[in-house]
């Protein structure tokens, strides 16, 4: 490891780049395939697509850093693509002890789609609604139910989980994924075109919120899915909590006076 980083500022501009496209259109991807009613498609480019991103940050810290066992990373091999990569976990801490960057709460948004997607892989893809033909041929394609659960809790934890990964993408890591601020902005787009597929789930809790309201609780629109669903409530002074009754994103913010 020592004796390559040399190469650092060789290696890392252009692999960070091919990582960083390749999450780009992978995400891409898992929208197209969602839409078009192959879910279990999705999940897997959706979950791909989060490896990616966490795996490009960390190779802007440095190649060897994505490998699974550093000590023994070697560029010849890196470049050859002849390497055991780290999981979104390892990957995770390693930001946190190299680069003191704390993603735990992105990461509990990631974790529903990590399981979905190896629930789909190695169990019952044949079950999902628009699966069964085995490959992803458009001509397999059907049209979802919108208010099959499985359809809403897949475009749910994606939501979620993309609000998350696009706090980090145009806010903490903007100056990282600067030349991708456009491609990010098409994706956020892209995502809010399966926004509707929660509808339903909104829909149904129509009476629920106007009982809310009137008991006086305060309704706000969620960030993650964008519907007026938001229970806002203040936890102890100075800790507020917003809990989505759609997309179930819980999130809490505490407020300082100013000097």
């Amino acid at each position: 490891m020592a004796g390559s980083r040399s190469k650092k500022s060789t290696a890392t501009p252009r692999h960070f780049d091919e990582v960083a496209s390749n999450a780009v259109s992978f995400l891409g991807r898992s929208v197209e395939e969602l839409l078009e009613g192959r879910l279990k498609y999705s999940a897997v480019f959706f979950y791909q697509a989060v490896e990616l991103f966490i795996k490009a940050r960390l190779l802007h810290e440095h190649w060897s850093l994505v490998v699974s066992d550093p000590a023994r990373a070697n560029i010849d091999a890196f470049e050859k693509g002849d390497f055991r990569s780290v999981s979104l976990d390892q990957a995770a801490e390693r930001l946190k002890s190299v680069a003191k960057d704390d993603i735990s709460t992105a990461r509990k948004a990631f974790e529903p789609v990590r399981r979905r997607r190896n629930r789909v892989i190695h169990f019952h893809a044949a079950e999902m609604p628009g699966e069964g033909t085995g490959h992803p041929s458009r001509a397999g394609a059907q049209k979802l139910d919108q208010t099959s659960d499985e359809v809403v809790e897949i475009v749910m934890e994606q939501c979620v989980a993309w609000f998350e990964l696009h706090m980090l993408l145009t806010r903490r890591w903007k100056g990282m994924f600067r030349d991708y601020q456009g491609k990010i902005e098409w994706l956020d787009s892209r995502m809010r075109d399966v926004r509707p597929y929660l509808q339903a789930r909104f829909d149904r809790l129509g009476s629920e919120l106007q009982s809310l309201v009137a008991k006086g609780v305060h309704i706000s629109e969620c960030s993650a899915c964008g519907f007026a669903a938001n229970q806002d409530s203040d936890v102890f002074p100075g800790m507020a909590r917003s809990r989505c009754l759609v997309c179930k994103r819980d999130d809490r913010s505490y407020q300082f006076p100013c000097p």
